[in-house]
């Protein structure tokens, strides 16, 4: 039996939240099957097990709100229906009915002016599909009910509303989180931890309590594996968050646009990550006009890699 045990190995705090209470309940549970152990770690297993009942009241509040993944797929469709407007008014330009054309043309100058509001934050976003949209059914509506594009004004609309609403009801969920901070309750229990694997190892170092061996043996395989399967996928870089390419203009030469690169943990929140250190940019299908491919390559800490696509197109 190696005394030297690495029971203290989750004082690092480098686990996430999710994986740190799974452990925090095998650990109390285990504990709580050897009463000589109880006895021993007395009033400190008492604390300890309060406030893993905390962490488990106000885990949940920790992850992401339930709507973040219906706000990412309505922010697509806004991104999805301003571009495919630009896309059609662009094309209306070449229209054979001189009147559309110049219809279009003018409707053009307008919308140029926000081809790059899907890589704007959502609050930037909204802001311009609003004004867009103040253009579309004002200045702007003679050209658009000459094109016959309502239906686009339409789409808009609806996606900005349904973005708007899905906002304000996480930040409405944000709201109700308990005042306890999380992070506070896992230094807490850090310290307690701490001092209670300190007593768990100096038994086993004194070899009176067969219990402690049995904990010990039983604890430690599982502490690696979690600690191993966390760093395996912690720097992934297929899990970044790069922001959507907006379409870019057909120039007879390779197009290399350079996309927001965000990465989220629940230690460090998100962060953006910087071109040449964290990852490298190739591309691919980047000069003529159709589909292209971003491909961010993870590099130092980043391992892994994650490609996005982009439109180039003749404007």
């Amino acid at each position: 039996m190696d005394t030297n045990s690495n029971l203290n190995v989750i004082v690092m705090k480098n686990l996430p939240n999710g994986t740190y209470y799974t452990f925090a309940c095998s650990f109390s549970d285990d504990v709580a099957e050897e009463p000589e152990i109880v006895t021993l770690l007395g009033n400190d297993l008492v604390e300890y097990n309060q406030l893993e009942t905390l962490v488990g009241k106000h885990l949940e509040w920790v992850n992401k709100s339930p709507d973040t993944e219906l706000i990412v797929s309505a922010d697509k469709r806004l991104d999805a229906a301003i571009t495919g407007l630009i896309v059609q008014t662009n094309a209306a330009t070449r229209d054979l009915d001189p009147m559309r054309a110049e219809a279009a043309r003018q409707l053009l100058v307008m919308l140029k002016n926000y081809k790059h509001v899907a890589n704007k934050a959502y609050d930037d976003e909204i802001a311009l599909a609003s004004a867009i949209l103040n253009h579309l059914n004002g200045d702007c509506l003679t050209y658009v009910n000459t094109l016959g594009f309502a239906s686009w004004t339409v789409e808009i609309q609806t996606s900005l509303d349904e973005l708007v609403n899905l906002i304000a009801r996480r930040d409405a969920h944000n709201a109700l989180k308990p005042e306890s901070n999380i992070k506070e309750i896992r230094l807490k229990m850090d310290v307690i931890y701490h001092r209670m694997t300190s007593t768990i190892n100096a038994a086993a170092r004194l070899g009176t309590m067969p219990s402690v061996y049995r904990l010990i043996e039983k604890l430690n395989p599982e502490i690696d594996r979690l600690n191993a399967q966390y760093h395996r996928a912690k720097y992934d870089i297929a899990t970044c968050e790069p922001a959507p390419i907006s379409q870019q203009v057909y120039t007879g030469e390779a197009v290399t646009p350079l996309p927001e690169v965000l990465y989220t943990t629940e230690k460090t929140g998100t962060i953006k990550l910087s071109l040449g250190k964290d990852y490298n940019l190739s591309y691919k299908n980047n000069v003529n006009v159709g589909n292209a491919e971003c491909i961010i390559k993870g590099k130092g800490k980043y391992k892994g890699k994650k490609t996005v696509t982009f439109i180039i197109a003749r404007i």
